[in-house]
């Protein structure tokens, strides 16, 4: 065929692009079947003769700016991290730079002061205390008198931190006849097996106790994690969830559970409840109750009815679809090594923040319902006993090893972060049966503090 007959063809072939073009540009939007993420091309096409060399182009770009699976694995890291530091988006245009082959320093510096200058925790944090509806942080030793039930779980902790009765007394033998080889790690327990410092007759009754096969895959898990670096994510699945499940589920991990948990990362505040100062901020795990494994179903009724009246419907801060009528009682950030305190702190806080307005409206709608009651001549819990807020939320931050309790409770309008309490390590094995007897402890406290509170408020609304 003639190169005249080849470009005739191919200006047919721009004419039935441009009918398509103005066919699909007239298609109402269909939020029900969205578009494919591959792109279509608008432009006229080109003679073969010029695709291989755009295709080597794109070949070649492809390798400059990375795999698109590894591109697509750094968006979920910052989506997950909520604290990266701002990047100027990606082009494929080439950038003319001075022949020198540099940067003035000085621009250099500016540009990355600005850009770490709108997501630093401290001015977010100085925002926070000045919105009605923010955080204020402080030291918990600081926090003065403390609420008895606080005093009380804060001093059982103290105990842990000792390793007093981290181990329960049925299991005393089994300890004493572990090698010394391949338990090396746990020779504190061997040891102490002819005492009662480890060991406890009320251990058991708060719940599992790991077997020393189990601590040590935890603990070669998270030497792993730390000694090479791993991200964020592996952390969690590898080391944090291990350790939540061992806690929480077992000795029957597919059974019901009244207090349970579930990974967060993706779980949203909803805006009603957010404290509006700085960006939404997300939380790794939530502990939460689940009502339907309560003795009695009522209050997963009186749950079920009040969702139609709550933002979202969903009877929590967040809209994660897992806990649409599961309340939070616990929620966990994490973060690696050494790093990120401040942002956790923060991400926490924010998170912490949106909890109480939660329970705030929850304790309002009530309070609303009581009155309407006592016009009508109708009997209110709330005329017989005052309900107020709880004394306390406890929150959890973990930075690679190491597991740290803080305290957020109610000051007006405003919360009060106070941190932190150290109470155990994933580097020993010792660590590791303090973390779980802790856990256990928080769920108790879940279980017989926080979810007989909140009942009576379902009552009240029920």
């Amino acid at each position: 065929m003639s190169t005249r007959c080849r470009v005739f063809d191919w200006l047919d072939t721009i004419h039935h692009d441009s009918d398509y073009t103005q066919q699909l540009s007239s298609c109402p939007a269909d939020n029900t079947n969205p578009p494919s993420r591959k792109r279509r091309r608008f432009n006229p096409p080109t003679p073969e003769s010029s695709k291989n060399g755009r295709k080597a182009r794109r070949m070649s770009s492809s390798r400059r700016d990375g795999s698109p699976s590894k591109r697509s694995f750094d968006s979920y890291e910052d989506d997950n991290e909520n604290e990266q530091t701002p990047r100027a988006p990606r082009s494929n245009k080439h950038i003319h730079t001075p022949k020198s082959g540099s940067l003035s320093l000085a621009s250099s510096q500016s540009e990355k002061s600005a850009r770490s200058g709108q997501s630093s925790p401290s001015k977010h944090f100085n925002a926070l205390e000045r919105s009605a509806r923010g955080v204020v942080s402080r030291e918990l030793s600081q926090y003065h008198p403390q609420p008895p039930a606080l005093e009380a779980l804060l001093d059982e902790i103290d105990l842990i931190a000792t390793g007093q009765g981290i181990l329960p007394a049925s299991d005393r033998e089994t300890y004493s006849s572990l090698g010394n080889e391949e338990y090396w790690d746990l020779k504190w327990a061997r040891k102490g097996a002819s005492s009662d410092r480890y060991f406890s007759m009320e251990r058991q009754s708060l719940g599992y106790t790991p077997s020393p096969d189990l601590v040590l895959d935890i603990l070669f898990a998270a030497a792993e994690c730390n000694g090479n670096s791993h991200p964020e994510t592996t952390w969690n699945t590898e080391v944090h969830q291990r350790v939540l499940e061992t806690a929480l589920r077992q000795p029957a991990p597919r059974g019901p559970h009244l207090v349970n948990f579930v990974a967060t990362t993706t779980a949203p505040i909803i805006s009603e409840y957010h404290a509006s100062v700085p960006p939404t901020k997300k939380v790794d795990f939530c502990v939460y109750i689940d009502p339907c494994n309560d003795d009695s179903n009522k209050s997963a009724s009186i749950i079920a009815a009040l969702r139609d009246t709550l933002p979202c419907a969903v009877f929590n801060h967040t809209d994660h679809y897992p806990l649409r009528d599961r309340p939070i009682a616990l929620s966990i950030e994490t973060k690696k090594t050494g790093e990120g305190w401040e942002n956790a702190r923060l991400q926490l806080g924010v998170w912490q923040a949106a909890h109480w307005n939660f329970l705030r409206h929850l304790l309002g709608l009530a309070q609303q319902r009581s009155r309407v009651a006592t016009e009508s001549g109708y009997d209110s819990v709330l005329q017989t006993e005052s309900l107020q807020l709880p004394d306390f939320l406890p929150g959890i931050i973990i930075q690679g090893h190491d597991w740290h309790l803080v305290i957020t409770s109610p000051e007006g309008e405003k919360v009060v972060l106070w941190q932190k309490v150290t109470f155990g390590s994933t580097s020993s094995s010792k660590g590791i049966y303090q973390i779980i007897y802790t856990l256990q402890l928080l769920r108790k406290w879940a279980r017989d503090s926080y979810w007989p509170w909140l009942k009576k408020v379902l009552y009240e609304l029920g």
